[in-house]
């Protein structure tokens, strides 16, 4: 689906528009460059990509790129993330200076845009600033489904399984949710309780976890 259609749809102004990014601005993150990303837009030829989590947009224009390499030209990245940093950030003074408080409030969402705009990507990605459950019931109200959901925000094991359980809500049959972080035992286990909750099966690729959703339900217990 196209970006415009999209901001049609939500009565949304595109947040690229007039927008000037901040030249010193670098685009960096953790695990978004890997080839994984690009080997599954490649396998479900999205119309949309979901990312929960985006961070400074490693990952985001990892996907965008990719998109447009394949030549998915009408498809679109939805970028969700609060851009007020994680737990980590505020409580470890080595981390805080990424949040770039301005008055007590984290303003690094200016560096995600300016990180999109230059590395060209402005085109077919929207942000949406919410948290991930809000983020959720917002797409469901219009009814957006997605072929690839990447769920890479909180790493609580009960933020990931709650995103797991709410986004895999919005992917469609034969579509994948994935994300990394493998080596943590809090993704893991949530991962593990949802795939067993749900029966369904994950595949691993190093630190990156998998779960295609089947066309039809099938019974029994996940292999994993």
């Amino acid at each position: 689906m196209r970006k415009q259609d999209l901001l049609s749809l939500f009565e949304l102004k595109d947040p690229f528009e007039d927008f000037s990014p901040l030249q010193d601005s670098r685009l960096w993150g953790w695990n978004g460059n890997r080839l994984a990303l690009q080997a599954l837009v490649n396998l479900t030829k999205p119309k949309i990509i979901i990312e929960v989590g985006s961070w400074m947009g490693l990952s985001s224009a990892n996907f965008s790129l990719s998109m447009k390499q394949l030549g998915l030209h009408e498809s679109t990245l939805i970028c969700i993330d609060t851009w007020l940093g994680s737990l980590e950030h505020w409580i470890e003074p080595e981390n805080r200076s990424h949040l770039e408080l301005q008055n007590g409030y984290p303003t690094f969402y200016q560096r995600f845009l300016s990180n999109m705009a230059k590395a060209d990507c402005a085109d077919n990605l929207i942000p949406l600033p919410m948290p991930s459950q809000i983020a959720h019931r917002y797409l469901s109200h219009y009814n957006i489904r997605s072929e690839l959901i990447y769920v890479d925000g909180s790493h609580d094991e009960k933020d990931v399984y709650e995103d797991l359980i709410s986004y895999w809500e919005l992917l469609t049959p034969g579509g994948v949710i994935f994300g990394d972080d493998w080596p943590w035992e809090s993704v893991a286990n949530a991962v593990k309780r949802f795939c067993r909750d749900k029966g369904v099966n994950y595949g691993l690729e190093e630190i990156n976890w998998y779960i295609p959703k089947p066309h039809v339900q099938q019974d029994g217990v996940a292999l994993r």
